[in-house]
């Protein structure tokens, strides 16, 4: 979800209209899965097994202390295609929840490097993706993130100040110009008047039956408008409740039904590079 303060309303370019389509849009269902777990290795389990039933190939967002847990199994999820990227959340400090602004330069860089060389030593190859618990960072972690050399930043939400200034129209990925990442804006949905992104953290308040024709109407707008649909689970979010984890399955259906395309964040990148 989005730190608070970042919940904002809807600006005028959520209007489908003025959002641009990929070049090459065909009227095809595109999405973007993305997988962020960093704590409960079951829920997680339960939550590839469906991916795998359906031959999915999802972007996945891991802690290092998770992938150097389970080490074995992330490395199978990549050696089959999945993206595997690094998940950055500070621990909690007097049990009140942090995010990357609420630490120093030193205190980020240490978490990021440690966390970036833990998926890279399981793994055996470079890690060049990065989001940031509550899309919430600052220039200290771009500055970080540069000189680590990633490739991309999930950190951001279309439509809202998640966004580098002037930016906050985007939809799709984008050059920074101060920077050499990609920004690539999370999709983002007004509901109930706020604007969230659209993950089921900012949704655990609506039942699972809500939550899933949430799903499917999102998907076909996106398909409406061509876009691809962006849209974040957390396995230990959805296999809590059986109702959200069927609701889960439901969208796979659906999207299977759709014939949908399933994109990673570099097909996102190399698509949006030819606008």
């Amino acid at each position: 979800m989005l730190k608070a303060g970042w919940v904002v309303a809807a600006i005028a370019a959520m209007t489908l209209g003025c959002i641009p389509a990929f070049p090459d849009g065909d009227g095809t269902p595109m999405v973007n899965l993305q997988i962020t777990e960093y704590k409960d290795f079951e829920a997680f389990q339960r939550i590839t097994a469906e991916l795998e039933t359906r031959d999915i190939k999802a972007t996945i967002m891991l802690s290092g202390e998770f992938a150097a847990e389970h080490c074995e199994r992330i490395r199978e999820l990549h050696e089959a295609g999945h993206e595997i990227m690094l998940f950055i959340r500070p621990a909690p400090l007097g049990g009140q929840s942090r995010t990357l602004s609420d630490l120093s330069y030193e205190e980020q860089q240490e978490l990021i490097t440690n966390g970036k060389a833990a998926l890279e030593n399981c793994l055996g190859t470079q890690i060049t993706g990065f989001r940031c618990t509550q899309f919430d960072q600052n220039e200290d972690t771009y500055q970080i993130l540069d000189s680590l050399g990633f490739t991309y930043n999930l950190g951001f939400v279309e439509n809202s100040a998640a966004s580098f200034p002037g930016h906050e129209a985007e939809t799709l990925p984008y050059r920074s110009e101060d920077y050499d990442f990609w920004a690539v804006p999370m999709h983002s949905k007004v509901y109930q008047g706020r604007l969230v992104a659209f993950c089921d953290n900012p949704f655990r308040g609506v039942t699972a039956a809500t939550w899933q024709q949430l799903l499917l109407d999102e998907l076909d707008a996106m398909t409406v408008a061509g876009r691809p649909l962006l849209v974040e689970f957390h396995p230990y979010n959805i296999t809590d409740d059986e109702a959200r984890f069927e609701a889960f399955v439901a969208f796979l259906n659906y999207a299977a039904d759709q014939q949908a395309q399933y994109l990673s964040v570099a097909d996102l990148v190399t698509r949006a590079s030819a606008q």
